[in-house]
């Protein structure tokens, strides 16, 4: 498969916005397009690992929030801090996910006014085949890096997510 080519000016030279973030000027700019690239790039890749699974990556985040939980079930704003969504949103995407028979929400037994997000078996199997393709298609992508590139990535994404969160709990 031939690597993706740069978008590029009528004279062929790189489109700026799209360059590599420079450190030595501190072009913050550049990092979060990069940063955002990155992101459709992944975008494609949940869609191609989650499609013949009928799921989004939101709702197979969901399910497996709710497989490696305690009792296998959460509560709907456990769910939707977790995947940064509003109320509303976590409402309508277990809706979805009730209606096809992946999750059912049952009384929470700590809080009469409470429910609970719980795996069903058909949510259980879909959540392990999507894993199962969206590791394939990690192990692809990863396999293109050294094992101490990807570690030096993952050790600095974790203090760039650590500032988004920080800034995001302080809004």
């Amino acid at each position: 498969m031939a690597a993706a080519s740069r978008p590029s000016d009528s004279d062929g030279s790189s489109i700026s916005a799209f360059s590599a973030y420079d450190v030595e000027s501190g072009e913050t700019r550049e990092l979060f397009t990069t940063l955002a690239r990155t992101a459709l790039h992944l975008d494609a890749l949940h869609r191609e690992s989650f499609r013949e699974h009928g799921l989004t990556f939101t709702e197979y985040s969901v399910l497996r929030l709710i497989q490696r939980a305690k009792g296998r079930r959460l509560a709907p704003s456990v769910l939707a801090e977790a995947i940064v969504c509003t109320s509303g949103a976590m409402t309508k995407l277990v809706d979805r996910l009730e209606r096809s028979k992946l999750v059912s929400r049952e009384p929470d037994p700590k809080d009469r006014r409470g429910v609970l997000i719980c795996l069903q078996g058909k949510g259980d199997r879909v959540a392990n085949d999507a894993a199962r393709s969206y590791q394939n298609g990690r192990d692809r992508i990863l396999g293109r890096l050294g094992k101490r590139e990807a570690s030096d990535i993952h050790k600095n994404l974790l203090r760039l997510l650590g500032a988004l969160e920080t800034d995001r709990s302080e809004q």
